[in-house]
């Protein structure tokens, strides 16, 4: 609940999407909709398990539009939006 630390590069199951509805379409600020749904994976009693392999290569292009999430006052929003979404109801 504190931050983000499964990559959105995770692999999971289609169900574990499809029940937990996908990304949230209304996320004020984009980079934070991996998150979100991973909360929301949990909340629903999903579990999860690491897998130390590589399985794949990550390319990153550098976009300062792709990097919305690092502006302080936007992470903040994003931050206040997904706490008062899942706090009260997320048991981990």
């Amino acid at each position: 609940m504190i931050s983000c630390y499964l990559d959105a590069c995770a692999v999971f199951r289609k169900s574990a999407w499809q029940d937990c509805g996908g990304y949230d379409t209304q996320m004020p600020i984009n980079g934070f909709e991996d998150w979100e749904m991973w909360l929301n994976i949990a909340r629903g009693g999903w579990k999860f398990q690491h897998v130390p392999q590589v399985f794949h290569d990550y390319r990153f292009i550098h976009d300062l539009s792709t990097k919305e999430w690092q502006v302080p006052e936007k992470r903040q929003l994003a931050i206040k939006y997904i706490r008062k979404s899942y706090y009260s109801s997320l048991y981990i």
